[in-house]
């Protein structure tokens, strides 16, 4: 009888007392030696017997069999095992090392991210500097991505308007967190105008609403005038010395004046244009029509006219400059984008809500651009020329150089 026989006959209970305790012992046997095996590698064992074929010699031969069989079943498992523990640790390492940076770069703001030809922060910096920032307009924004939403950028002007200063500035973007190594580099160009005043009446000139402020300041209203009187302002531009170096001005008109109109008064002058968005100016902001800086491409039919590259294929579709009402709908589109970047603009000092949106755009298309004050770059004796215009009130010198 072999021994495979002799344990089909254990399982099926047939076995005397004898032979069951016999068989049970070298299955706790077998048991004893798949445990040694787990944790080492298993001797090779060896025939028990002489050379004549006994029946203790074959159960000793099945009995060996066995033990080859089980280390055999063994060592493909941990070898089945070893390769799935290897290539799910490489697919971890992987997933960590590729994947898993993009991953959570993707829970935030992507400066890098494609739009065209530039990237995302080089598009938002272009339209939120020409809103904001008179005459600094930052249209070219390089890029480094470090994953996990951390990122050096570096910010500069590609065109500066002479006598303006240049904007260039590094910094770092760390999930939604805008770092700049020179505080305050995106904010020294602030437009400021006594527009501003929230008692300000927009359909009366500056110095109508200044002589009001004024008899109101005397009765103990408490007005404080935070920006240069008219006499002032000559002063300052009489105090320069006699040169042709030019300056860059911040400009109140003495009355709001549509762009038309503006464009007949001031055709050269002005570089940045502060446009009124509501009865009570709350907000400076503005649009450049000098068309300087980068081409910058978005084609973006929701926000149509966004970009000097849009501008420029516009106008050399048509062969022509823009007209008022392209104009409008370049100012209402930036306006418009801005105001659906809430990631980019959470990071900056100046923000245009949707609600503000709406209603600023709201305002321009029922009375069109109005235009309050402009940025402009002069040399002393054309200071002193605008100054003789009565639809000007008052001018400061920007010292942001």
């Amino acid at each position: 009888m072999t021994y495979r026989e002799l344990i089909s006959m254990y399982k099926d209970g047939r076995l005397d007392d004898a032979d069951r305790a016999r068989v049970a012992g070298d299955i706790e046997r077998q048991e004893a030696i798949s445990e040694y095996l787990f944790d080492e590698e298993v001797p090779e064992l060896t025939d028990i017997g002489g050379t004549k074929e006994t029946p203790q010699a074959s159960e000793a031969a099945d009995a060996g069999d066995f033990t080859a069989m089980v280390r055999k079943t063994i060592r493909r498992a941990f070898l089945k095992m070893g390769i799935i523990v290897g290539a799910v640790l490489i697919a971890v390492l992987l997933l960590i090392q590729f994947v898993l940076p993009g991953a959570v770069s993707g829970m935030y703001y992507q400066p890098d991210k494609k739009v065209g030809d530039i990237n995302q922060m080089t598009l938002d910096m272009s339209v939120y500097s020409e809103t904001f920032m008179p005459m600094h307009k930052v249209d070219n924004v390089t890029v480094t991505s470090h994953g996990y939403g951390k990122y050096d950028v570096d910010m500069s002007q590609s065109a500066y308007v002479s006598g303006t200063g240049r904007v260039n500035v590094s910094g770092t973007v760390t999930r939604n967190s805008l770092r700049l190594f020179k505080p305050g580099a995106l904010a020294t160009t602030a437009y400021r105008s006594y527009w501003g005043c929230s008692d300000w009446d927009t359909g009366k000139t500056m110095k109508q609403n200044i002589d009001a402020a004024n008899r109101n300041k005397k009765n103990g209203s408490g007005y404080i005038d935070y920006r240069e009187s008219r006499k002032e302002a000559l002063d300052n531009i009489k105090a320069l010395p006699e040169s042709d170096k030019s300056y860059a001005v911040f400009v109140d008109l003495n009355k709001i004046m549509k762009y038309g109109d503006l464009k007949k008064q001031f055709p050269e002058e002005e570089v940045w244009l502060a446009v009124q968005t509501s009865e009570k100016i709350t907000q400076e902001i503005g649009f450049t029509d000098s068309g300087y800086g980068a081409a910058l491409f978005a084609d973006n039919k929701d926000y149509p006219l966004l970009t000097t590259g849009d501008i420029y294929s516009f106008s050399k579709k048509h062969g022509r400059d823009l007209a008022e009402k392209e104009w409008e709908t370049h100012f209402t589109s930036m306006i418009r984008y801005l105001s659906g970047q809430n990631e980019f603009q959470a990071m900056m000092s100046n923000q245009i809500s949707q609600k503000k949106a709406d209603s600023y755009c709201s305002y321009v298309r029922k009375h069109g651009l109005r235009v309050y004050g402009f940025a402009a770059v002069m040399t002393r004796s054309e200071m002193l020329s605008l100054m003789k215009n009565s639809n000007v009130y008052s001018l400061e010198i920007d010292d942001y150089q």
